[in-house]
């Protein structure tokens, strides 16, 4: 989990922006500005929300709603579309998709919008659209997290602080702050021509630190310094 919002009840967010679109926005301040991608499902995925994010920096993948203005009438057409066929739009930075998935029991559509992808891509083996391939392997996150509120330890309370609590234990049961890492690395100070590794890691920056670049601290300096 990256980020969290507790949710108030009316009055707790904006009234002037739909709900999806300020919770995206919201809990993904964190990587605004880093270049990484949001996939996310139907609820939170807009053209409003994907080009925001765009301007922060983040790209978008995920499924539309079918009711969303913007998707043209022949993209939500059924009766005369083949299984496994997609659909393409474009709009600036802007890729949306219509596609029918081949092994669903009902014949449907499903739309997708994209600011990650710019091109008709498919993979060659099973011909899935690069867009829906994509979104397929990074989806697990959510379905993880509905995996972990399947075996809830939540009581029934009136207490918000407990509601919360439990909240957080059904995502998980405890946090490491800063794992140690197992893994040697070469030391951030020594020049790369001496190549020493180090499975000593500085306590404030996290940086691998050989022999010769550490000093050791009493306790009370270390609390001092805090």
């Amino acid at each position: 989990m990256l980020d969290a919002y507790v949710y108030l009840g009316k009055g707790s967010y904006p009234t002037n922006v739909p709900s999806a679109h300020f919770f995206t926005l919201k809990l993904t301040e964190k990587i605004h500005g880093t270049n990484r991608n949001l996939t996310c499902d139907n609820w939170f995925t807009s053209i409003p929300v994907a080009k925001e994010l765009l301007q922060k920096q983040v790209t978008l993948v995920g499924t539309l709603r079918r009711n969303k203005r913007e998707i043209p009438p022949s993209f939500l057409e059924v009766k005369d579309r083949d299984r496994n066929t997609a659909k393409f739009a474009y709009s600036e930075e802007l890729t949306l998709l219509s596609y029918c998935p081949p092994k669903s029991k009902q014949k449907k559509i499903v739309p997708m919008l994209s600011t990650m992808h710019a091109t008709a891509d498919y993979n060659a083996k099973n011909r899935l659209p690069e867009i829906v391939e994509f979104y397929n392997k990074t989806k697990i996150g959510v379905d993880l997290m509905d995996q972990c509120y399947t075996y809830s330890v939540s009581r029934r309370t009136k207490r918000w602080p407990m509601a919360l609590f439990f909240g957080l234990m059904n995502i998980r049961p405890s946090v490491d702050a800063n794992p140690a890492p197992t893994a040697k690395k070469r030391c951030a100070v020594c020049p790369r021509g001496k190549d020493r590794k180090t499975k000593v890691f500085c306590g404030m920056c996290r940086k691998p630190l050989c022999g010769e670049h550490t000093a050791p601290r009493c306790e009370e300096c270390v609390t001092q310094q805090k």
